[in-house]
């Protein structure tokens, strides 16, 4: 899932669907605009905090001796 956003940011960076305009590039994910690619980065920004907080979670249950410290 972190993959889809970071491809729409990528692809709205560089405008790939003037580049390679085909039905694959219509996703309104990949636009170029502003909105749309704060949108992708915000994304994988919230996804990058909420699966940093279950790894730590996870770990400290697992090594609670360890993560405490």
């Amino acid at each position: 899932m972190p993959a889809r956003w970071a491809l729409a940011a990528m692809a709205g960076t560089v405008g790939l669907a003037r580049i390679v305009p085909d039905e694959l590039t219509e996703d309104p994910l990949f636009e170029h605009s502003a909105g749309t690619w704060l949108l992708d980065v915000g994304m994988l920004v919230v996804l990058s905090a909420l699966f940093g907080f279950l790894v730590s979670r996870l770990l400290r249950r697992h090594e609670p001796a360890v993560m405490r410290k």
